[in-house]
């Protein structure tokens, strides 16, 4: 699984090769409708990587505990239930 500043790295190097170009033709409005998008992307991604952390279990589950996987499952509910709360 490629890490969050890979990602992330990924969407910039998208955004920068288009930025180039728009700049290259003189389209301002291009250029910052792209630095729009980017910050929104970014956010966007941000905030799924987040989700991605809380349901990837922290550590390997134990085969010999058959209540591991409720217990993580519940736990995993409870993070997102705080995460989603308005405050």
């Amino acid at each position: 699984m490629r890490t969050r500043q890979q990602i992330l790295d990924s969407l910039e190097v998208g955004y920068v090769r288009a930025l180039e170009a728009a700049n290259a033709r003189e389209d301002t409005a291009e250029a910052t409708r792209l630095e729009l998008d980017f910050v929104r992307d970014q956010l966007q991604l941000e905030v799924l990587l987040d989700l991605r952390a809380l349901l990837l279990p922290d550590e390997p589950a134990d085969d010999a505990d058959p209540g591991g996987s409720v217990r993580g499952i519940l736990d995993t509910a409870a993070k997102l239930r705080n995460l989603t709360r308005l405050r």
